[in-house]
Formats: C-alpha cells, sequence, structure tokens
C-alpha cells in the first residue's frame, strides 16, 4: 500500500485517488455510486478465465462502465 501512495503521489495523482483499504459493507455501494468507471485489474490466469469476481456484479448493477482484461467469463457475464 505505501508503494502505491507513493507512486500515486509521485506521478502527481494523490488528489484524484482514495486509497481507503476494505469498505464496510454499508459503505460499498454509496463509494461505488460516485465512481465513473470500474476497473477490474486481475489478469488471465486459469481461476479468472473460468471466474466472473464479485466486483464485476457490482459495477453491473449501478451501470458502470468497466475496463478489464479480455478474459472469457467477463466477456460472457458483462
Amino acid at each position: 500500500m505505501a508503494e502505491l501512495q507513493a507512486l500515486t503521489a509521485e506521478k502527481g495523482l494523490a488528489d484524484y485517488l482514495t486509497f481507503t483499504g476494505r469498505a464496510p459493507d454499508k459503505d460499498l455501494f454509496e463509494v461505488l455510486s460516485t465512481m465513473d468507471i470500474g476497473v477490474n485489474p486481475d489478469r488471465v490466469n486459469a481461476m479468472n478465465d473460468k471466474s466472473t469476481m464479485n466486483k464485476i456484479m457490482e459495477y453491473m448493477s449501478l451501470g458502470k462502465a468497466m475496463v478489464q482484461f479480455d478474459v472469457t467469463e467477463w466477456r460472457y457475464s458483462a
């Protein structure tokens, strides 16, 4: 986390990003509803190729655009 925060500051992005850590369930959808684009950084591997992560369904339930790797299951789900 410290490395990501340092890189964010180095790139001049600290005013645009918030590192919350795990958000309590009661706050999750309030926070997600304020975003413009959902990002799924999970790379292609045997598990991800056959599974859809919860975040994908959460992004979809909020009608958010998503950016993700081209994985078989995600293409099907999304």
